[in-house]
């Protein structure tokens, strides 16, 4: 009565009674129902759903389980490059790397120059048309300063003049209370009116010339603020300006390099749409060639014969189709395996060159300080 678990939910479905065997036909519902649930429990995880798009998994192990990618569905472009290690228990033939040494078409390219430092592009602008001494900050460029002490010239002789403006003002009030005793010979009731009118008169006269050089100041102030405005709306924008322009420089280099790296990846593209085409045929060649003359290109271990060495140690009775596919299969694989090698090789001496290029700047920089 007791069946065995389920490896698949292929197998589940394929029982009879959906899920037991044929001699458990009394409990069919419940056995169906039972081993699907747990089926799924222990196989599935829903909430794989939130991560996944609704994708189905692959479980690769009680710990492992990752989304199915569709056919020609993009890779997100944050993710990181799948990890492609080294698989020790492929062997690769002698001959293999003999051969691959000698290629002289292989597409590699050398790595592109890195781009200059950010404080070395802000500042190679300010620098003279030969280097050298760099040229002074905005505040202290020429212009800006007289500009500023201007400002500061307006300032004080603004601040004088209402000074002026206020002492003047003392006097006349002074002067004006000084003419009324002048009336000699008149009663003093004369004088006093005289007094009145003439202290009322000089009082309005007072009023109006004050009015007049405080209205005459209070332009000259707005002005002056003016002037300081559009010497800092000319300042921000001076610099907002050289700022756009190091933007401009940088994105320009940056465009360049992305123009020359695509480049790069159209040619790569190409040469190896064009050796894929080259190796399916010459593949299709060799497996004809073995088949319709009855000659073994494969050697006892199983391995593809490449030189005229494995010639001599090939299998005669291998002359099959079948073996044939596995020994050029197994080529393939032992020649992803060395392009692993040359291009772990290829980074750890450009690694070792850009050390060394940068240990002779940073010695350079230390002898011109």
């Amino acid at each position: 009565m007791n069946s065995p678990p389920p490896s698949s939910l292929a197998s589940l479905l394929a029982y009879p009674s959906g899920g037991v065997p044929a001699d458990g036909a009394a409990s069919a519902q419940e056995g169906d129902a039972a081993a699907l649930i747990n089926y799924l429990g222990e196989h599935y995880d829903p909430s794989a759903d939130e991560h996944s798009g609704g994708r189905p998994f692959l479980n690769n192990g009680d710990y492992l389980r990752h989304a199915v990618r569709e056919r020609d569905e993009a890779l997100p472009t944050s993710a990181p490059a799948p990890a492609s290690p080294l698989d020790p228990s492929i062997a690769i033939p002698t001959a293999l790397s003999d051969l691959a040494a000698s290629a002289t078409d292989v597409p590699y390219f050398a790595p592109l120059p890195p781009l200059p430092a950010a404080e070395e592009l802000v500042l190679a602008p300010d620098r003279g048309e030969m280097g050298g001494k760099r040229r002074k900050a905005p505040h202290e460029r020429a212009g800006w300063k007289e500009m500023e002490e201007d400002a500061q010239r307006g300032e004080k002789r603004l601040r004088t003049a209402a000074a002026a403006e206020g002492s003047a003002g003392g006097v006349e009030e002074f002067v004006g209370y000084e003419v009324a005793p002048a009336a000699a010979g008149e009663s003093l009731a004369a004088a006093a009116e005289a007094a009145d009118a003439s202290a009322e008169a000089v009082a309005a006269d007072g009023e109006d010339d004050k009015r007049k050089p405080r209205a005459k100041l209070s332009k000259e102030l707005r002005a002056e603020q003016n002037r300081k405005a559009q010497q800092v709306f000319r300042r921000k924008r001076e610099e907002k300006m050289k700022q756009l322009e190091l933007d401009s420089l940088a994105l320009a280099q940056t465009r360049e390099r992305l123009a020359a790296s695509e480049a790069r990846i159209n040619d790569v593209l190409f040469e190896l749409e064009a050796k894929m085409i080259e190796a399916a045929g010459l593949r299709q060649a060799l497996v004809t060639a073995s088949v319709g003359t009855s000659s073994s290109f494969v050697r006892t271990d199983g391995s593809l014969a490449i030189s005229t060495a494995d010639w001599e140690t090939r299998d005669p009775d291998a002359a099959t189709q079948e073996r044939t596919q596995a020994a050029v299969d197994d080529l393939a694989r032992a020649s992803r395996q060395l392009a692993k090698l040359h291009r772990a090789r290829r980074l750890g001496e450009a690694q070792i060159e850009q050390t060394a290029h940068e240990a002779v700047e940073a010695a350079a920089a230390g002898a011109q300080q």
